[in-house]
């Protein structure tokens, strides 16, 4: 059984489609899940997907993003944010970090973040931790 952690949609006049990201309860890995989806209802999109979707091979993907001439340490930082946060995801889920050291945390990303942003980051995973 895989736990959501955060989705990502893509909508156009052929249609929704919806990449989830989930964690495999039962080893702990992070896993990239596709699909074609209604549209109409996230909640049940992202089910379905976690259901039906096709994996996505992470590998592939940081290939295919390294052939767009994009420098990599730019979508790796990105990768490495949502890896960070997933970490968060669980840790959080299952008790083992408290808000206050969640919010440390995330301060020592970047200095570049300002006080606002840590409490809002962790509410946006708390959000998907409530789910």
């Amino acid at each position: 059984m895989s736990k959501l952690i955060d989705s990502m949609w893509f909508n156009t006049d052929q249609g929704h489609f919806g990449i989830i990201l989930a964690e495999d309860e039962t080893t702990g890995e992070l896993k990239l899940y596709a699909g074609v989806v209604a549209g109409f209802d996230q909640q049940a999109d992202e089910r379905a997907i976690l259901s039906w979707g096709h994996k996505v091979n992470i590998g592939m993907l940081a290939g295919l993003l390294a052939r767009t001439g994009i420098p990599k340490e730019r979508y790796q930082w990105t990768m490495n944010c949502v890896l960070f946060g997933a970490e968060l995801f669980k840790q959080l889920s299952q008790g083992q970090l408290k808000k206050e050291d969640a919010i440390v945390k995330i301060k020592s990303l970047s200095s570049a973040l300002t006080d606002e942003d840590p409490p809002y980051l962790l509410q946006r995973i708390q959000d998907l931790v409530e789910r």
